[in-house]
């Protein structure tokens, strides 16, 4: 008998602490767009563009994040907004509601999805009864319910129906649903897209979250076509999206501006084209001191205001280029000492 309720005591005991109850996930889920296409990766093959938004003003809490940093501010400006793997996906579902196929998902916000089906599948195209339906999972970590948001899909596919016209078309609407995450998140324009109308360095790291590889696939879609610039996120660390967030906010639109013209006029970063700037002025500058004046010190002392300006244009930029700047100044400084009269 006294085994019997021991038994029973230790039931009651640890029973319930191994069930994860389930909560009711943040409301606020949409989804805004999803375009079908086939014949992307390989003949016969379907790739579902999946434009969603999880409403940061009910997501971006301590709840949903490990960290919820900018959550406060007014609107939620979260710095790590993204919630861990395995809690929430989107599964593709046939007329019947079976599930087909499904990819996680795991950032909120306005953000991309894909769900991708490999050639040799036996799933129609064109079929209105199919859609994608954005779940949580209960048996996650976050122990989320909640209704199933569903969307219909809408076909997209070119008129010859070949590889490289697919392809083309799928680069299209990419660049139109980064656009619209560009516009909505209130980026400076040029951040997410660029002036010549390809994605840049930035932009390419939302879509590898979506469907990593996607480089290797189209053509004329990046700025950096043919590198692989997606870093994996670290769980306690900043996105790929939020760094570069953090960084325009804490930036001037001086350095922004220098940052975009040198990446696409001369091909190099802001601060090389900045230095190539300061160097070839401070120099222009210090030649027509030393011309007007005959006094190598206020040639020396022009050179050496070219660093005071890009100090005010961006302090990080400042802090690459000062040592090269001073030792190019003192040498000019020394070579004008040795070049003049007496």
């Amino acid at each position: 008998m006294k085994k019997i309720l021991l038994i029973l005591l230790l039931t009651i005991l640890f029973i319930p602490g191994s069930i994860s109850a389930n909560t009711p996930a943040p409301t606020g889920v949409s989804i805004l767009e999803i375009n079908g296409f086939q014949n992307i990766v390989n003949t016969g093959d379907r790739f579902y563009l999946v434009y969603y938004d999880l409403d940061l003003s009910t997501w971006c809490n301590t709840n949903v994040l490990a960290n919820d940093d900018g959550c406060s501010d007014s609107p939620p400006f979260p710095k790590y907004p993204e919630t861990q793997a395995g809690n929430l996906v989107l599964n593709f579902k046939d007329g019947s509601g079976n599930t087909k196929a499904s990819s996680f998902i795991r950032r909120i916000g306005d953000s991309l999805g894909v769900v991708y089906i490999g050639a040799g599948n036996t799933i129609p195209f064109n079929d209105p009864n199919y859609q994608i339906c954005l779940e949580t999972i209960s048996t996650g970590s976050k122990g989320w319910t909640m209704t199933p948001v569903c969307s219909s899909i809408i076909y997209r596919q070119a008129s010859d129906n070949t590889l490289s016209a697919n392809r083309n078309e799928l680069r299209n609407y990419i660049l139109a649903n980064v656009y619209s995450i560009e516009q909505n998140a209130n980026l400076q324009t040029g951040t997410l897209i660029s002036n010549s109308g390809v994605i840049t360095a930035e932009g390419q790291k939302i879509t590898e979250v979506a469907f990593p590889g996607l480089f290797q696939i189209i053509d004329n879609l990046y700025s950096l076509s043919g590198v692989d610039v997606f870093d994996e996120f670290t769980p306690g660390s900043l996105s790929p999206l939020d760094n570069t967030i953090q960084s325009q906010t804490n930036q001037t639109s001086i350095p922004n501006d220098v940052n975009r013209a040198s990446l696409e006029f001369l091909g190099i970063g802001g601060q090389a084209g900045m230095l190539a700037i300061i160097i070839i002025v401070g120099g222009l500058l210090s030649v027509t001191s030393y011309l007007v004046t005959g006094n190598s010190f206020v040639a020396w002392v022009g050179f050496m205001m070219l660093p005071m300006l890009s100090m005010w244009i961006s302090v990080p930029t400042f802090s690459y280029i000062a040592v090269i700047l001073i030792v190019l100044g003192i040498a000019t400084g020394l070579w004008l000492v040795v070049r003049s009269p007496g």
